[in-house]
């Protein structure tokens, strides 16, 4: 006869199965709680990150939409900008003209009256006799 401790059972008892079955039970319900807490923190987190995100994307179509209406206004301010100076230029090179027309014509004077002096100071002995 076999002894005891050779005997091998091939077969399952229904309380050892249930025994099992408790335990894997209690093991998935573990995992299950710690996941859940897991789930919970991360709610936590990201819940409050996805409004911060959503405001920060509110405030950058705003400051997008602000420096589209600042660079058309500084755009078209410019271009009047460069039109009053191009207007500016002409109205400097003409007035400059006219400048070195009239020193032109006062220098013309002097000179002319210059001479009619020298001429006056060079003939008054001969006038005056001298």
């Amino acid at each position: 006869m076999e002894n005891k401790s050779e005997v091998k059972n091939d077969y399952v008892t229904q309380l050892d199965l249930l025994k099992h079955g408790d335990k894997l039970k209690k093991e998935l319900n573990n995992n299950i709680t710690k996941v859940s807490d897991e789930v919970s923190e991360l709610k936590s987190l990201v819940l409050p990150l996805t409004a911060s995100s959503q405001q920060t994307a509110k405030n950058t179509e705003k400051i997008s939409d602000t420096l589209e209406v600042f660079v058309g206004n500084t755009t078209s301010h410019l271009h009047k900008h460069d039109l009053e100076i191009s207007e500016m230029r002409g109205t400097v090179a003409d007035k400059t003209e006219k400048k070195k027309g009239n020193t032109t014509i006062i220098v013309t004077i002097i000179t002319v009256i210059g001479g009619i002096i020298t001429g006056i100071i060079a003939l008054a002995p001969v006038f005056w006799g001298g």
